[in-house]
């Protein structure tokens, strides 16, 4: 059994290189219409505040029609949120946990967050 800390801190950074790797070589292939990535520019640009809500599975083209954004990437703070953090600092964006407990932390930290940058996403890791 591999201690409680130790796949956060050295399992997940691995797999979250490898995955952002093969990521980014397997995007440079991919063709899409930017259309709607248009519109939230256009929302952005309005200084609209937009929230980005995605599921996992269903975010991948979004990482690479969102390169060069200001977002802030919020996910769990488990093994699969870390995963998810370490694939977004390699591609850019700025991951942030949201802690666990009451008192309202996560609140404290989801706006906080949201504040500084120009897009909050949240990447959905449970059922």
């Amino acid at each position: 059994m591999l201690p409680v800390g130790f796949s956060q801190r050295f399992i997940a950074p691995l797999i979250g290189s490898l995955i952002s790797f093969g990521y980014k070589k397997w995007s440079q292939s991919w063709q899409w219409d930017v259309e709607d990535i248009g519109r939230l520019d256009d929302l952005l640009d309005s200084g609209e505040s937009v929230i980005l809500v995605i599921w996992h599975g269903k975010y991948i083209p979004l990482f690479a029609m969102l390169e060069g954004h200001d977002i802030a990437i919020l996910t769990s703070d488990s093994f699969r949120g870390e995963v998810i953090s370490q694939i977004c600092k390699r591609l850019g964006y700025k991951p942030s946990l949201i802690p666990s407990g009451g008192q309202g932390n996560a609140y404290r930290h989801l706006r906080k967050t949201i504040k500084a940058a120009s897009l909050g996403a949240f990447a959905v890791d449970g059922p």
